[in-house]
């Protein structure tokens, strides 16, 4: 959320190192985000219920697909 929010600052240094960082970890939670919500998932004091409002949080237009295939994940690993 900070970044979203630096990314628009009017400070330039500040406004591109925001843009850089969210690059990465743009780049970072697309790679791991589904090994990570398992982990949450498996976690008895999460669950899956806890994975929406996490992935609304970050990018709800995506949020309902990722937590299908972390349950899909899941139920193929039982």
């Amino acid at each position: 959320m900070l970044l979203k929010k630096n990314v628009n600052c009017n400070d330039v240094d500040v406004r591109e190192m925001a843009k850089k960082m969210q690059k990465k970890f743009l780049k970072y939670l697309d790679q791991y985000s589904v090994i990570l919500a398992m982990g949450d998932a498996l976690d008895p004091r999460l669950k899956l219920k806890i994975l929406r409002p996490t992935y609304d949080k970050v990018d709800p237009i995506t949020a309902e697909e990722k937590v299908a295939i972390v349950r899909k994940n899941l139920n193929s690993a039982l």
